[in-house]
């Protein structure tokens, strides 16, 4: 994708083409409605759709609660770097690596705990507790409870 020297998008389609001709790159590129303007794109370029997101960190670390927030999506081309709460611009692939960052909380039951003398040793870890998922070791017939806690609340604006 061909952006302005500033990295804004081109006002009009002409001022667009006036630059693809000015390049000489007529042939290999097309021009498409890109942002608030026009950009060029390589013929088997794919516009790339950018929603407007306010993200938050769900997590209660008051040390990094208010830091900034860094995702790049395939290359550091692709990195947007901005405030918790800010509005921003995202694809879906910086959403869906934002989506996928995750906290898993891990408690490994010991083989010498009660837990396992009961008649349904999974309903009693799960009784014991209740915000976790059981997971079980095969090999070693442990108990593990699980809790995943997403990193991020994104909210989509538009």
């Amino acid at each position: 994708m061909i952006l302005k020297d500033d990295g804004t998008a081109f006002k009009t389609e002409l001022a667009a083409k006036s630059a693809m001709t000015r390049q000489d790159i007529d042939d290999a590129h097309t021009i498409k409605p890109y942002k608030d303007g026009f950009a060029i794109f390589a013929k088997d370029e794919k516009v790339i759709k950018m929603k407007k997101y306010r993200v938050h960190r769900s997590n209660v670390d008051p040390d990094n609660r208010d830091l900034i927030i860094t995702v790049t999506a395939n290359s550091i081309a692709n990195r947007k770097v901005f405030w918790p709460g800010e509005e921003v611009e995202l694809s879906s692939t910086q959403v869906d690596i934002l989506k996928n960052s995750i906290e898993e909380i891990k408690l490994v039951i010991p083989p010498e705990s009660g837990i396992y003398l009961t008649a349904n040793p999974v309903t009693a870890a799960q009784s014991q507790y209740p915000d976790m998922s059981p997971e079980i070791d095969r090999s070693t017939n442990t108990i593990s409870m699980v809790k995943r806690i997403p990193n991020y609340v994104i909210e989509t604006i538009g």
